[in-house]
């Protein structure tokens, strides 16, 4: 019996064994990633003139960097402690030198956010929208900070620059009724001019009336006031 039994079980492990090798490959070969990623933030620091840098090019390396660390799949247990040490002593190093940078982009972003906020109901809307589309192109940082931090920062400024928009959607939705209303009263002094023009019998006095209608209306300058002046 304990001869079967062995032997059945022998037979199990060795499958089982099979397993466990393929896995401990796997975590062989994640661990080489692993390595290779600190290989590759150790020698972004080691490689960057940190007295003129390329400062978006090192945060987009440094970010790349983090994802692929993210993504990386598990290693065996012996070699998490050292591996994640090793890699997080680069990610610090790396990170001291991207400090003050950051800190730089964080209060230029700040300051745009206080200026558009402060420019929300300015009377000169021109100047306000200039501001914005300024703040706007000046947004980008070199260094970006935390995702968090990105997200408000970002929100903020975009609920500031919308109010500043939002002006001057209002202004031009106001603009657009007036102008209407305008050729609306265009269009009904050309259809009496029309109506007046198939009469049996027209007097000065008629078209007198016509030109003074015409003359007391605002003047637009658009493709269908032009056709109406026709």
């Amino acid at each position: 019996l304990w001869k079967n039994f062995d032997t059945a079980c022998s037979e199990a492990y060795a499958l089982s064994q099979a397993h466990f090798d393929a896995e401990e490959q796997q975590r062989q070969n994640n661990l080489v990633d692993r390595e290779n990623i600190c290989h590759d933030y150790e020698a972004l620091e080691q490689s960057t003139n940190w007295d003129s840098p390329d400062w978006r090019d090192v945060d987009k390396q440094t970010r790349t960097l983090q994802n692929r660390w993210r993504n990386s799949a598990p290693v065996s247990r012996r070699h998490w402690t050292s591996i994640l040490e090793r890699y997080k002593s680069a990610e610090i190093a790396v990170e001291a030198l991207l400090k003050d940078e950051r800190r730089i982009n964080q209060n230029k972003r700040e300051g745009l956010i206080k200026k558009l906020e402060a420019l929300q109901n300015h009377d000169d809307l021109e100047e306000a929208l200039q501001a914005a589309r300024d703040a706007q192109r000046a947004w980008q940082p070199t260094v970006t900070g935390r995702r968090s931090d990105e997200q408000k920062l970002w929100k903020r400024f975009r609920a500031a620059a919308d109010a500043i928009f939002a002006r001057d959607k209002e202004r031009q939705e106001t603009e657009r009724s007036e102008i209407n209303t305008i050729l609306d009263k265009k269009t009904s002094v050309c259809v009496a001019a029309e109506q007046l023009a198939s009469a049996d019998s027209i007097s000065s006095g008629d078209i007198t009336k016509l030109r003074s209608q015409w003359n007391e209306i605002e003047p637009v300058n658009n493709k269908q006031a032009k056709t109406l002046e026709r």
